[in-house]
């Protein structure tokens, strides 16, 4: 989960708005042709659309909930090992060493399917390709500093990108990171049935968009995997801290601009399936099946110590929200589990770790310790927790009848 940015990017947030007011016609702030609202509000399909089915991870569950009492019985299906990797930064080295020492004991399984969110899109790529990668993943997660990838100087950037950073280095690193090759592999994986599946936010829907990425692979067009770059620069671009990501869509026949950034804001995590025979409500048509679901943090927010200036108090707030969103969704996924028959996996940072506040602060010094704590854990054996947060005693914040209380634990 993302913690929020220093107060440096506040400030210069602060500054950017006023030099937007002053510099109308910075690159920042350039017209594109969006979409009109009245287009943005209609049901869209992509074209073409080969795939009868394609079960809505929602309405599996609302379904699935209104049905139990029917005692629905259940279908032999086969088992899927579904991975889905959440948002947070750099938190995401604990995960990725978490991967790779699971890799170590011999017991992970290749997945089915892979979903990710802002550093868990980049994790979701070497996580669906398999452990062969596990060398690029560790030196992605430990290697790389702010300054490889986003260098922040925010009056130069604010004036030219209408953002604190400019994605130079991340933009070649995704370059040389997914190649031909890669993007080959991808299409094969989901000729078999696999699927990988990124997330971005629409800046001016202000809604989840879901890329399917083999989908995208095997389409045939010229510029598939020019595309799939953009789309994980996309799921990558932290609001403010990077611009948008501008990218082509047609509807109806007309060709607009699309502003993509990072989905952090509207999902943490998410599950979406392949096609499949739509499934009967109520029937458990992924009885045997697994979901893994890895934290790039902890399930609850570290304190704040001392004064909370403004400042902190607008902090706290973002990252309260975020954390909040990330354990609503767990709750929404033990719910899909418990309406398919799947078996609910969650892992997250310990909460005795020391963390740094600020996620989306790029250093290797400090990712390479969380990476080598996700190692040791993958190698010893992942603790599972089989619910999700609140699920437990004292999880859940007791109403207070007074103000005077004693710990408990």
């Amino acid at each position: 989960m993302h913690s929020t940015p220093r107060v440096v990017w506040i400030f210069a947030l602060t500054l950017g708005i006023a030099l937007a007011a002053i510099l109308p016609g910075c690159a920042g702030a350039r017209p594109i042709d969006t979409p009109p609202a009245a287009t943005t509000k209609l049901y869209w399909q992509s074209e073409p659309s080969h795939e009868s089915c394609r079960p809505e991870t929602d309405k599996i569950i609302i379904d699935g909930l209104a049905a139990q009492l029917d005692g629905a019985p259940p279908p032999i299906t086969k088992p899927l090992n579904v991975l889905a990797l959440s948002a947070g930064g750099k938190y995401a080295a604990y995960s990725a060493g978490l991967l790779c020492g699971w890799t170590e004991t011999g017991t992970r399984p290749t997945f089915d399917i892979v979903t990710g969110v802002s550093s868990g899109a980049i994790l979701s790529l070497y996580a669906f390709l398999g452990p062969q990668y596990d060398a690029k993943l560790k030196h992605f997660f430990t290697e790389y500093n702010q300054s490889d990838l986003f260098p922040v100087r925010p009056l130069r950037n604010l004036i030219v990108n209408g953002s604190m950073a400019a994605p130079i280095g991340l933009k070649r690193t995704i370059e040389n990171e997914i190649n031909n090759f890669t993007l080959a592999e991808i299409a094969q994986s989901h000729k078999a049935g696999r699927r990988l599946y990124l997330a971005t936010m629409n800046v001016h829907t202000k809604q989840l968009v879901i890329w399917d990425i083999g989908g995208i692979a095997c389409s045939g067009r010229p510029d598939a995997l020019a595309l799939v770059r953009t789309v994980m620069l996309a799921a990558t671009a932290v609001p403010a801290l990077l611009p948008p990501v501008e990218i082509d869509v047609v509807v109806d026949g007309k060709r607009y601009t699309e502003l993509h950034c990072d989905a952090g804001p509207v999902t943490q995590t998410f599950v979406r399936f392949g096609p499949h025979d739509c499934p009967r409500p109520g029937a458990k048509w992924l009885a045997g099946s697994q979901l893994y679901c890895l934290a790039a943090g902890k399930i609850d927010p570290d304190p704040i110590e001392g004064r909370v200036g403004f400042i902190g108090r607008v902090s706290a707030s973002v990252s309260a929200s975020l954390y909040a969103l990330y354990r609503v969704e767990l709750m929404k996924l033990h719910s899909l589990c418990l309406t398919t028959g799947m078996q609910f996996n969650l892992a997250a940072i310990p909460p005795e770790t020391e963390l740094d506040v600020d996620s989306t602060s790029i250093q290797a010094k400090v990712m390479k310790p969380l990476f080598e704590l996700g190692y040791r854990t993958g190698v010893a054996g992942i603790p599972w927790r089989p619910t999700p947060p609140g699920a437990l005693d004292g999880e859940e914040p007791e109403p207070r009848s007074g103000t005077s209380f004693r710990t408990v634990r």
